[in-house]
């Protein structure tokens, strides 16, 4: 008998996990919360304790998910000349994503001149 049980989520899947095939743990719908460390140990079912025995093995689970914007801002903003903006625009995803910005949609980055 093998019992499955992630390190550091011990309510793994909220019931998306099963164990198929009494010892393949399936996880339905992936969720980056599932990222971990698993661990697959076997039950000895004997009347000893076997303190020294080392019988599991741990698999870490690493969830890709593709970016998302957090902060965006808005489609339309106005300055007079010689003043000053801040446009903010952050997203989160697996792996982190790296955030550029455009001018005019083209793509070319924004000349070193504008870069302090």
């Amino acid at each position: 008998m093998a019992v499955l049980h992630p390190k550091n989520h011990p309510t793994i899947g909220e019931g998306r996990a099963s164990l198929h095939d009494k010892a393949s743990l399936r996880i339905e719908q992936v969720r980056s919360e599932d990222q971990g460390w698993y661990e697959c140990k076997v039950l000895l079912l004997l009347d000893q304790q076997y303190d020294t025995f080392h019988n599991g093995s741990w698999v870490h689970l690493t969830v890709n998910a593709p970016p998302t914007f957090t902060e965006t801002p808005p489609q339309y903003v106005e300055v007079k000349e010689g003043g000053s903006i801040t446009l903010t625009c952050t997203a989160f995803g697996n792996p982190n994503p790296i955030v550029s910005w455009l001018r005019e949609g083209h793509s070319r980055r924004l000349p070193p001149s504008m870069w302090r």
